[in-house]
């Protein structure tokens, strides 16, 4: 499975974000629609350095083997995974557009090298490229939980 944060990715993720109603109900978790685009904007933000940035407190086998097996495609995200430091319940919701906004300045500053994303709290050093791969893979986790 070819993973790659593109153009192609891009539209993917807006199309099928755009197709959650407001009042979607998830198929496991608690987050409403407006805070699951407020939390993949959060991520966006933090890999774009917007955010504060918590430590690197990310092992050794995590990078080694979860990282490679999550990256390529092998493993998904399970469901009812543990929060990471960037969700907060009591999120605030984003709009589709404010969403947009933050996806396509990632994939722009990707493509032109002017992007150098800060450690992931729990995966350690990812680089761009791997940091739009996990974008990817979190996106589809998340539009998977809202049935699309």
């Amino acid at each position: 499975m070819g993973i790659s944060f593109d153009r192609a990715a891009v539209t993917n993720n807006l199309e099928r974000m755009g197709k959650i109603p407001d009042d979607a109900k998830p198929l496991w978790g608690t987050m409403s629609s407006g805070q699951m685009r407020a939390h993949l904007q959060t991520a966006l933000r933090y890999s774009l350095g917007k955010e504060e940035v918590p430590p690197d407190k990310s092992k050794f086998l995590i990078r080694a083997i979860v990282v490679p097996l999550l990256l390529s495609g092998l493993i998904k995200i399970p469901r009812g995974s543990s929060k990471s430091a960037m969700y907060d319940a009591a999120a605030p919701t984003a709009s589709l557009e404010e969403v947009k906004a933050e996806l396509e300045e990632f994939l722009s500053r990707k493509d032109t090298g002017g992007l150098n994303p800060p450690a992931h709290p729990a995966l350690g050093d990812l680089g761009p490229n791997k940091w739009g791969k996990l974008h990817v893979i979190h996106f589809d986790h998340h539009l998977r939980q809202f049935g699309v």
